[in-house]
């Protein structure tokens, strides 16, 4: 069984209305050890597409000091049978390199994924995507942007002075807000935003207007390949996100392809994710995922605090 959800949503998040502690409770409920915010903060988001927006925030941004507060409320309130850690998925962008830099040095942030949402400021979920692109070259077109992207970030696990203390993670329930939110320290690694894992690579599929007709990994394959070689070399994770499994999907995000050949290619770190947007999705599919996971060769997945990697062995 996969214990730990590191990809949850909740209503920080523009496309989710759900509280933060229903969704700690159904992962208590659920049996998990333990889960991770993960809401969007996805600067430069488009103004001209419409979202219930109720927040003073723009689209897929929140404030990040109150988010902070609700989570340390959370672990003061059920953090004896549950491990709550605080993360944000960043949605990788050219033109917010600089707001996503500032953003990933936050010492507060135990754990961070990097995900495109966006080509060409245009969201796939949405028909007119599609009807620019086509869906052969709108899906290759999300895989250019997803490696132009990657090239600009590395793993956070490896830069020197990110946590800036050595505090634990139950040590930090009430005294976030003491930390300094900037790196003092800077390092070689001051020019990339530093991630944790690439989040669902091949998210695009999910809202292709023929489903996986024109996609497979080796229509592709010379792009991925090209976005995992730099995920392994900077030490970032991979996601396995089994949203993909939501209205009638057949396999998570990425595919059980690109899975097994981030191993073949060297890769050691994958993270599981079900980016619940709703109570009822936490941990959903997991035990399909870790079926494919192992089978790729895997015998462990990673969980992140502080941004240090922490690895556990599958059950027998």
């Amino acid at each position: 069984m996969i214990y730990y959800d590191s990809h949850v949503h909740t209503a920080f998040s523009t496309d989710s209305d759900t509280p933060m502690e229903q969704m700690v409770k159904q992962a208590i409920r659920t049996g998990l050890r333990g889960l991770t915010f993960t809401d969007h903060m996805d600067y430069h988001f488009p103004a001209e597409y419409s979202f219930d927006n109720s927040s003073d925030c723009p689209p897929f941004t929140f404030d990040l000091e109150k988010y902070l507060t609700q989570i340390c409320q959370m672990e003061q309130t059920y953090g004896a049978g549950l491990q709550i850690f605080r993360g944000v998925e960043i949605g990788l962008k050219l033109d917010a390199i600089e707001k996503n830099i500032e953003l990933s040095r936050d010492k507060r942030l135990d754990y961070i994924i990097g995900s495109i949402h966006l080509v060409d400021d245009m969201d796939p979920y949405f028909p007119q995507y599609w009807e620019a692109f086509g869906e052969k070259k709108g899906i290759a077109a999300y895989f250019e942007a997803a490696l132009q992207n990657v090239q600009h970030t590395y793993a956070a696990s490896t830069c020197n002075s990110i946590n800036g203390n050595n505090t634990s993670d139950r040590s930090r329930k009430i005294e976030h807000n003491n930390l300094s939110s900037k790196n003092s320290h800077p390092d070689k690694n001051d020019s990339f935003v530093r991630i944790d894992t690439f989040g669902h690579l091949d998210y695009i599929v999910r809202y292709a207007p023929s489903g996986r007709r024109f996609y497979s990994y080796q229509m592709y394959a010379d792009v991925i390949d090209e976005i995992l070689r730099i995920i392994v070399k900077r030490g970032i994770s991979l996601e396995v996100n089994t949203s993909g499994y939501k209205n009638g999907g057949v396999m998570p995000n990425p595919n059980e392809d690109i899975i097994r050949r981030f191993r073949e290619l060297g890769g050691e770190q994958i993270t599981f994710g079900s980016d619940a947007h709703t109570a009822e999705r936490m941990a959903g599919r997991f035990a399909d995922a870790e079926r494919i996971v192992r089978k790729a060769g895997f015998d462990h997945y990673t969980t992140f605090i502080g941004h240090k990697p922490t690895f556990h062995k599958f059950d027998n």
